[in-house]
């Protein structure tokens, strides 16, 4: 106890030291995250620390295996005063950030740690390897709320790839971690420090590894003691905990299920819903896409968000940024505009809307829209204007046999079968097949444009 108050003294030595940028970016990022901006926003007035530096408890906590095997790396009362400097600069936010955080994520580590039967002090990891934030990824081969590399999470057999990594999941990454732990405290016979050792260094480097002899690793040196220092300063240190409203927070938002890929964009844009706090919600979803019918994780957006998703659900699957829409407008657009000479074409006896179409080479849907038409039903001697070459007009010698049915052309080699997906014309299809025009799709499937989602068209592209 008074050791710990004189450790105190040496805080204003210790802000003169040259920070180990690796922890100090990790605890910055982890000051910065989502969770913590959410937290503070809702309840301004939550305090965790009455004083800087905080009061002491009056009862000294007992001593884990764990704690006992760290004592070593207390013994250099600067780097251990460098070590608190880092939670005890600014009036000790960060220390009283990493206490808010524990609050939320502590009783799951421990519930998991009883379960594999190792002690509770494994809990302080993840203030080492992230400084408690779900979001971390270092950008190299570490991640998550326990910092886990990349071989050790797919070891573990956590998902990690373009849409999903797992490891930023705390129930999944914390799952994982306590299994490698426990593989560990199993092979090194429950030696606590070699156990930590491991799982920050790995079994090769642990192997030769002995107690105090690793002047060549200060990176090491540093995190053992930083291990050190956050078992003291949270077992000694008295703060008011705020598990409750975690709780409360958390209940504010609910699962949507997704049945198809959706954007995180279109989501923002048709919910009205921030895509920070999309982001911020969903750290195991990386990226722009979310997988569909994917149920090991929940995808959270704010409690009655699921009302309206359901409102506008096929437009979500089937959204397109606003560029693309600006885009597809403009041509649609180009397309409208009539082009050419205007005629006068004569229905005749047999004559079909896609027969006439054909003849001038233009769109059955433009023939409707310059003429008004509602249907395909035309009548003999009805008056149609057509745009375009009028050297194109038929002659007498061109019209079809009057038969009363509509000439068709047998088509010939192979078909693909496409279905027709929500908010699509035959335009739109055929845009997707080059040499292939709605007039086509409609002669080939005996069909109007008039089409509807989840109908099966044969498309020829070998014409």
């Amino acid at each position: 106890m008074l050791r710990l108050l004189s450790i105190f003294s040496l805080l204003c030595a210790a802000h003169s030291l040259h920070a180990q940028p690796n922890y100090e970016e990790i605890l910055y990022s982890s000051q910065q995250q989502w969770l913590l901006e959410l937290f503070t926003q809702t309840y301004p007035d939550a305090s965790v620390l009455q004083h800087c530096p905080p009061d002491l408890k009056q009862q000294i906590p007992e001593s884990s295996a764990l704690d006992e095997s760290l004592h070593p790396y207390a013994m250099n009362r600067t780097a251990e005063a460098k070590c608190i400097a880092y939670y005890f600069n600014d009036d000790c936010q960060a220390f009283s950030n990493l206490r808010l955080l524990s609050d939320l994520y502590f009783p799951l580590f421990e519930r998991h740690l009883q379960s594999a039967g190792l002690e509770d002090d494994f809990k302080f990891l993840p203030i080492v390897a992230s400084a408690l934030n779900s979001s971390f990824d270092d950008g190299k081969n570490h991640a998550g709320l326990w910092g886990l590399s990349y071989p050790d999470a797919r070891l573990a057999g956590l998902e990690i790839n373009a849409n999903v990594d797992q490891r930023k999941a705390p129930d999944l990454a914390t799952k994982a971690a306590i299994e490698l732990l426990k593989r560990y405290h199993k092979r090194y016979d429950g030696d606590p420090l070699k156990v930590v050792t491991a799982y920050l260094r790995g079994i090769h480097f642990t192997d030769r590894f002995t107690p105090g002899e690793h002047p060549e690793d200060p990176l090491l040196t540093e995190q053992l003691t930083l291990l050190h220092v956050s078992i003291r300063l949270f077992k000694h240190t008295e703060a008011e905990h705020h598990l409750m409203d975690w709780l409360t927070l958390l209940q504010e938002y609910e699962a949507v299920p997704l049945m198809k890929e959706t954007s995180k964009d279109g989501m923002a844009d048709l919910l009205s819903v921030d895509r920070h706090l999309i982001d911020g919600l969903n750290p195991a979803f990386h990226g722009n896409k979310v997988p569909g019918t994917y149920r090991v994780l929940p995808f959270l957006l704010p409690k009655g968000a699921l009302d309206e998703f359901q409102t506008v659900e096929d437009s979500l699957y089937c959204y397109k940024p606003k560029e693309e829409v600006i885009e597809a407008a403009r041509e649609a657009e180009a397309q409208r505009e009539p082009r050419g000479d205007a005629t006068y074409y004569t229905v005749r006896s047999g004559d079909v809307l896609g027969v006439i179409a054909q003849r001038f080479g233009v769109r059955v849907s433009e023939l409707k829209r310059w003429n008004n038409l509602r249907s395909d039903r035309i009548n003999v001697g009805q008056k149609l204007l057509v745009y375009g070459d009028n050297k194109k007009q038929p002659t007498t010698n061109s019209q079809p046999k009057k038969t009363g049915t509509k000439p068709k052309v047998t088509p010939k080699g192979d078909y693909a079968l496409y279905t027709v997906q929500s908010g699509e014309s035959l335009w739109l299809i055929a845009k997707k097949f080059p040499g292939v025009s709605a007039d086509n799709i409609m002669e080939w499937n005996n069909i109007t444009d008039d089409i509807r989602p989840g109908q099966t068209l044969k498309i020829y592209t070998n014409q």
